[in-house]
C-alpha cells in the first residue's frame, strides 16, 4: 500500500494520504477530502479487429496423409514393373489413401491427393502399355466413379470460394482425359477362369483319348 501526498483545501496542511482509497479526512481541521475523477470523453469510429479463430492440427490425419503420399511418389517414381503386380500396388496406395480419409473426413486435400495418384499412375501404366484392369465387365465404370468421387469430394470441402474454383476448373479439364485413359486399358481374363479353361481342355483331351482307344 502506497501514500500520495496531498494538502488539505480547508487549512492548508499538507497530508500523507493512503493511495488505494477514494475519500480522507484532513487529520488537523476534519474536512473530507475526495480523490478527484478525470474523464476522457473520445468521438469516432473505433474498429475492433476480431481474432482469427486457431486451427488445431489433426496429427494422425497429417500422418497418415505423409504415409499415402510418400507410398505414392514411391511407386511413380521406381515405376510399374508389370501390368498386374502394379494394380495391386495402385490398390494398396489407395488404401493408404482410404486410411487418412477415416480420420480427416473433410480435408479436401486428400480428395485431390488421391484423385491425382490415381490419375498419374493409370497414365504411367498406360506409357508402358502395362495397363490391365482386372474382373468384372463394370470395372472401368467403377474406375470412372472413383475418380469423380474423390474429386466431388475435393470441391465439396474446399475451405474457401478460390480453391473451389481451382478444383472445379482441374476436375473439368481432367475428367475426359482420365475416362480416355480407361477406355484404352486392356482387359485380362481372371487368373481363375484361365485355370478352369485348362482343366476343362485337359478333361476333354482325356475324354477324347479313352473314345479313341475304346473303337480301336
Amino acid at each position: 500500500m502506497g501514500f500520495i501526498a496531498m494538502r488539505c483545501p480547508s487549512c492548508g496542511a499538507d497530508l500523507q494520504c493512503e493511495n488505494d482509497r477514494e475519500v480522507w479526512f484532513c487529520n488537523y481541521c476534519g474536512t473530507k477530502i475526495t480523490r478527484e475523477k478525470t474523464i476522457v470523453e473520445h468521438t469516432g469510429t473505433i474498429n475492433i479487429k476480431a481474432a482469427e479463430p486457431i486451427k488445431v492440427v489433426n496429427q494422425e490425419f497429417e500422418s497418415k496423409l505423409a504415409l499415402a503420399k510418400n507410398a505414392a511418389e514411391r511407386f511413380l517414381l521406381v515405376g510399374p514393373t508389370s501390368g498386374v503386380m502394379s494394380i495391386v500396388d495402385v490398390d494398396k496406395i489407395l488404401l493408404l489413401f482410404s486410411q487418412a480419409e477415416s480420420v480427416g473426413a473433410t480435408e479436401s486435400r486428400v480428395y485431390e491427393e488421391s484423385a491425382d495418384f490415381i490419375y498419374r499412375a493409370l497414365s504411367l501404366l498406360k506409357e508402358r502399355d502395362l495397363l490391365i484392369l482386372r474382373g468384372e465387365g463394370d470395372i472401368k465404370k467403377k474406375t470412372i466413379d472413383y475418380y469423380v468421387q474423390q474429386m466431388t469430394l475435393a470441391i465439396k470441402y474446399a475451405q474457401n470460394e478460390e480453391e473451389k474454383s481451382r478444383l472445379t476448373a482441374k476436375y473439368n479439364a481432367t475428367l475426359p482425359k482420365y475416362k480416355d485413359l480407361i477406355s484404352q486399358a486392356k482387359a485380362r481374363t481372371p487368373a481363375w477362369a484361365l485355370k478352369i479353361g485348362c482343366l476343362i481342355g485337359a478333361a476333354i483331351g482325356f475324354l477324347m483319348l479313352l473314345l479313341y482307344f475304346s473303337t480301336h
